[in-house]
């Protein structure tokens, strides 16, 4: 297993790659790949999610932080969390993950406009690559929210 058999893996530098959710072998693989910080923004569900994946994210000697978003109400505390975790690790590499790159790649668009100054349509090819706000009426709100009230 490599970390390119995440699902929907996607490196966007050689310091920030994103993705689906992980097995066990593909977080070793991200250990051994040089990852310091796994960052995971699915909401906990015993019936798909990796068990204990705090404890073995840790066990790799990595730093693992949860900030569960749900799909459903994605909000402006989660999304300030993950800006704020951005900016701390802005120099160690990460490991960004939900299910489905979904959550992941919307809010690193958001991340890419307002931190580090890309133009809208440029951040969300990426995000584009998965998904379509449009098909998500609570995220192309959200989205247009924040995009709003942040700039």
């Amino acid at each position: 297993m490599t970390l390119e058999d995440i699902y929907n893996f996607l490196p966007l530098t050689d310091k920030l790659l994103t993705g689906g959710m992980p097995t066990a072998e593909q977080l070793s693989a991200a250990a051994e790949a040089g990852v310091q910080v796994v960052v995971n923004l699915a909401p906990y569900n015993p019936a798909r999610d990796l068990v204990n994946e705090d404890l073995l994210v840790k066990s790799l000697g990595m730093e693992y932080i949860n900030i569960p978003v749900e799909w459903d109400s994605p909000n402006r505390q989660s999304f300030q969390e993950f800006m704020s975790v951005m900016d701390t690790h802005q120099k160690d590499k990460l490991l960004v993950h939900c299910r489905a790159n979904f959550r992941v790649s919307g809010y690193i668009a958001h991340y890419r406009i307002l931190r580090l100054g890309w133009q809208q349509e440029e951040a969300f090819k990426d995000l584009r690559r998965f998904w379509n706000p449009a098909d998500y009426p609570i995220w192309q709100k959200f989205i247009e929210q924040t995009l709003t009230e942040e700039h």
